[in-house]
């Protein structure tokens, strides 16, 4: 937890930067699916590439705590091992949690329990 609480405050601080110079800047997650062209000047991207871990899995809560980078199929393994699954599991193993979280993830059970975005409580 204090590696995951390091890493968002170093992010925090790289927002606060460009905020405090009325800069713009953009978010560069690493990897995409998109086939748009990206360019973007490197001095102005926050990098939230690293951003890739299941920091815990708590069954008796029944909940999670994953970084926006975790890919569905990483997501599932790990949750497995404690003897459970999410509610909302998109069909593709490469989408990763933010992703699915943003672009209003879907699945097969989402008739059930909605997008993958109401299975997020913060």
């Amino acid at each position: 937890m204090d590696e995951h609480r390091e890493r968002v405050d170093i992010i925090s601080a790289e927002v606060r930067y460009f905020y405090d110079r009325k800069e713009p800047w953009r978010i560069y997650h690493g990897a995409t699916h998109s086939t748009h062209h990206m360019a973007f000047q490197r001095d102005s991207i926050i990098d939230t590439s690293h951003l890739s871990h299941v920091v815990r899995v708590d069954r008796f809560q029944k909940k999670a705590l994953v970084e926006p980078n975790v890919s569905m199929e990483q997501f599932v393994d790990l949750t497995l091992q404690s003897g459970l699954i999410p509610k909302v599991t998109m069909d593709f193993p490469g989408l990763t949690c933010g992703g699915g979280f943003a672009g209003n993830g879907r699945a097969s059970n989402s008739f059930k329990y909605g997008n993958f975005e109401k299975t997020v409580t913060s």
